[in-house]
């Protein structure tokens, strides 16, 4: 494999980092990010399951545009 990631995804990245910094009471309401990094981790996060075969997750309950990441609800801010 070499020095090389198994993906690039630096948006996904961002939003990833920002979510373990969430107090542990804040887990299950949804993450707001600002729409241009919104825009950009839902297009990898979508390149990334397809490539695996699956569909985007999405959190039927929430009823704004979302995606799942580790559980938790993206979506945006605008």
């Amino acid at each position: 494999m070499g020095n090389q990631p198994l993906l690039i995804a630096p948006a996904v990245s961002v939003i990833t980092n920002e979510i373990a910094k969430r107090p542990a009471w804040q887990k299950d309401q949804p993450f707001k990010v600002p729409s241009d990094l919104y825009i950009a981790a839902r297009n990898e996060m979508a390149a990334i399951m397809k490539k695996r075969g699956f569909p985007l997750p999405r959190s039927k309950t929430v009823k704004a545009d979302n995606f799942l990441l580790y559980g938790a609800v993206i979506v945006s801010d605008g």
